[in-house]
């Protein structure tokens, strides 16, 4: 079986495809961008899959590739910096590289497609939608928004994808992932990778992200390692006739920054100051993905907050990102 993996270079898309190709799938990435040299996919891989450059705004580009790689199936891992151009050059680009990918599929006869989207697609529920359910509504207009979340994009990718899941017979699959860290991570715009960076490299923690405050102790949101998401994105991905067209994948539960701080703290002694409490209390430690229907599939997450850490930190004292 072969998977072709766009955005397969990046962040999420390579620790997905390296899930896969573990699980016995023949694998080829593909970036618009990002290019990887032969040592560092030896290094991640073991065995250096096919690496293709595909730009996914031009549908000869895909058409072609899909082509000449004539994939089973394809798991789109690809996206831009949250919020990076003018408003109507992103619907521009997020729209055409939706309909180039899906319409290649289809016509090229390819069997499946999963989709990446994320937990920014309940932005706007209010806590009455806690934990956030695959079955819940989602907010077509929202009252605020937030310098990196990617709710609009995200509610655009699924209702182009919906309309194909209704209109055409190509099997796709949506995996909306939470906040993730762990190694190849490079926006430091995720707090917990800034906690870790400034411990390993051994300086203050980046505080840009947060206009120079630090982030609040009793913050908390569904983390998940890099590694559980890649481990359950897979399942989705090679589930035989699953139940349902859209999965969460996260660690099933909200874990406090405190927590996070606490296990850096535990590797590199006052590496992170004591982080202050939120003037309005504490976040809802219900606020997280629902994983019902993708532990239907076998998934549980494998590591804890301090496993996680642990790795990453062993990760990046090797490596420069």
């Amino acid at each position: 079986m072969k998977t072709l993996v766009l955005g397969g270079t990046g962040f999420i898309g390579m620790h997905v495809a390296r899930e896969l190709a573990a699980r016995g799938e023949e694998i080829v990435i593909a970036g618009a961008r990002a290019e990887r040299s032969p040592a560092e996919l030896r290094e991640f891989f073991g065995d250096a899959p096919q690496q293709e450059r595909i730009d996914l705004t031009v549908s000869y580009d895909v058409f072609d590739a899909i082509a000449r790689i004539k994939p089973d199936k394809v798991f789109d891992a690809s996206g831009y910096a949250p919020k990076s151009m003018s408003p109507a050059r992103e619907v521009h680009l997020r729209t055409a590289c939706a309909l180039n990918v899906i319409e290649a599929c289809r016509i090229m006869n390819v069997g499946q497609l999963t989709i990446t989207s994320s937990s920014d697609i309940y932005w706007g529920l209010d806590s009455k939608y806690y934990p956030y359910s695959e079955a819940g509504p989602i907010a077509i207009t929202e009252q605020k928004d937030h310098h990196y979340i990617q709710a609009g994009p995200k509610k655009l990718l699924e209702a182009i994808a919906a309309i194909f899941q209704r209109q055409t017979d190509l099997d796709i699959r949506i995996v909306r992932i939470d906040g993730t860290y762990g190694p190849l991570y490079n926006k430091m715009i995720n707090v917990v990778a800034r906690m870790v960076h400034a411990a390993v490299r051994g300086v203050p923690m980046d505080l840009t992200s947060d206009k120079g405050r630090l982030p609040c102790a009793d913050m908390a949101w569904d983390f998940n390692y890099v590694k559980d998401h890649a481990y359950g994105m897979a399942l989705v991905h090679q589930a035989i006739a699953p139940e349902h067209k859209v999965y969460n994948v996260g660690s099933g539960k909200t874990t406090r920054l405190d927590e996070f701080a606490d296990a850096v703290n535990a590797l590199f002694p006052g590496a992170i100051p004591p982080l202050p409490l939120h003037p309005h209390g504490p976040s809802s430690d219900q606020r997280y993905l629902d994983i019902t229907r993708v532990r239907a599939l076998g998934y549980e997450p494998r590591w804890s907050v301090a496993t996680g850490v642990a790795d990453y930190v062993q990760w990046l004292q090797s490596h420069d990102v």
